[in-house]
C-alpha cells in the first residue's frame, strides 16, 4: 500500500478477554443466534487470520502499530504459505448448510477463496493478492502465487479463455481506490436483508465496510461483534465478545453439532516426461547397439515460466 498517515485511529489498543465462564455464556447465545438466524451475513477482518500465522494490523503487535511507532514490523508467513484457519473452514460449513448466506471480506490474504468457499457467497472488497481478472470478459484465475501488483495493474498475463486473449490485472485495492462496485452492492443489499450480522476479527474502523452492520440493525436485524479489542460499534452490538475468533467459532459449532471440515490444498503444476535415445561413443566411434535411453523431466507452473511454485520441495 502507499504510504498514508491516518488508519482509522485505534493502533495498539489494548486486548481484552472475557473471563472462561463468561465466554462460553456468550458462545451459547451465539450459537442459539446462528441457528434461529433466517438470513445470516458474515463479516470478517485480519483477526480471522491471526492463528494461520498472519499479522493484523491494530493489534499491540500489529503491521500498523509497529508503522506507527517506527519499529520494523512482526514476522509474519509469506501469504503464499499459510493455510486457512478453523474459522475459515467453519464458514465454509456454515455456507454450505445454508446457514450463512454472504461472508464479506476485508482481508487479501485469499484464505477464504483457498479454503473452498464457493465464489457467490464471498465478496471481497479490498481486493485478493492471488487472483487477477481478465479486462474483457471478467473471468477470474486464482493463483498458488502473488500475482504481483497494486490498483489493477496489468500483471502480464492474458485471459485463457477460447477467442477472448484479454489482459490480465490484478485487483488489489491501494487507500485512494474505490471498492468494486459488484462486490460492495452484494454485501451492501445482503446486510440491508440480514437478520443477523456477525463481525469477526475486525476492528470496523476502515470505512465504508465498517458501517456494513449498521445496515442490519436498521433491518431490525442483530450485530454480533468477536473481537479482542473493543470497536467502535461496540454500543450498537447485541452481543460483543473478547475472545480469540477460532475459540468462539470452535465452541460454536460444538454447540451446533457440526463437524468442522479438514483443509486441503489442490495444487496445480504442468510435468512434462520426454525420452530420446543417446548412443554411447567409444574411442570416437559411435556404438548404436549400446544406445540408451535418455530421459527429461520438466516440472513448472501451469501459468509460465517465470512463476513460483510455493510449496515444489524437490524434484526428482
Amino acid at each position: 500500500l502507499s504510504k498514508r498517515s491516518e488508519k482509522g485511529g485505534g493502533l495498539g489498543a489494548l486486548e481484552i478477554r472475557d473471563n472462561e465462564g463468561l465466554t462460553a455464556y456468550k458462545i451459547l447465545r451465539l450459537a442459539d443466534l446462528v441457528k434461529n438466524s433466517r438470513r445470516c451475513v458474515i463479516l470478517t477482518g485480519a483477526g480471522i487470520s491471526t492463528s494461520a500465522g498472519v499479522s493484523d494490523f491494530r493489534g499491540p503487535h500489529g503491521v500498523w502499530t509497529a508503522e506507527n511507532k517506527g519499529v520494523a514490523p512482526p514476522a509474519s508467513k509469506s501469504f503464499d504459505m499459510v493455510h486457512p484457519t478453523l474459522t475459515h473452514m467453519a464458514l465454509v460449513k456454515l455456507v454450505e448448510m445454508g446457514g450463512v448466506g454472504l461472508v464479506v471480506s476485508q482481508n487479501v490474504d485469499g484464505l477464504h477463496m483457498r479454503s473452498g468457499l464457493p465464489r457467490e457467497n464471498l465478496a471481497e472488497l479490498h481486493g485478493n493478492l492471488f487472483l487477477e481478472t481478465c479486462e474483457v470478459c471478467g473471468k477470474e484465475y486464482l493463483r498458488d502465487f502473488d500475482v504481483g501488483g497494486i490498483s489493477f495493474q496489468a500483471t502480464g498475463r492474458f485471459c485463457e479463455q477460447p477467442g477472448c486473449g484479454g489482459v490480465l490485472r490484478d485487483n488489489l485495492l491501494d487507500w485512494n481506490d474505490e471498492l468494486p462496485e459488484a462486490e460492495f452492492d452484494r454485501a451492501s443489499r445482503a446486510c440491508k436483508e440480514a437478520d443477523l450480522c456477525i463481525c469477526l476479527g475486525t476492528s470496523l474502523r476502515i470505512r465504508p465496510a465498517s458501517e456494513l452492520p449498521l445496515l442490519t440493525l436498521k433491518n431490525l436485524g442483530k450485530v454480533v461483534i468477536v473481537n479482542l479489542q473493543k470497536t467502535v460499534k461496540d454500543r450498537f452490538a447485541h452481543l460483543s465478545i473478547h475472545a480469540p475468533v477460532d475459540e468462539v467459532i470452535r465452541g460454536v459449532m460444538a454447540l451446533l453439532e457440526t463437524p468442522v471440515p479438514d483443509f486441503a490444498r489442490p495444487y496445480s503444476l504442468h510435468i512434462a516426461v520426454r525420452q530420446g535415445k543417446e548412443g554411447r561413443s567409444s574411442g570416437g566411434v559411435k556404438q548404436e547397439a549400446a544406445a540408451t535411453a535418455g530421459w527429461s523431466v520438466e516440472i513448472r507452473s501451469p501459468v509460465d515460466r517465470s512463476c513460483a511454485i510455493p510449496l515444489l520441495f524437490a524434484a526428482r
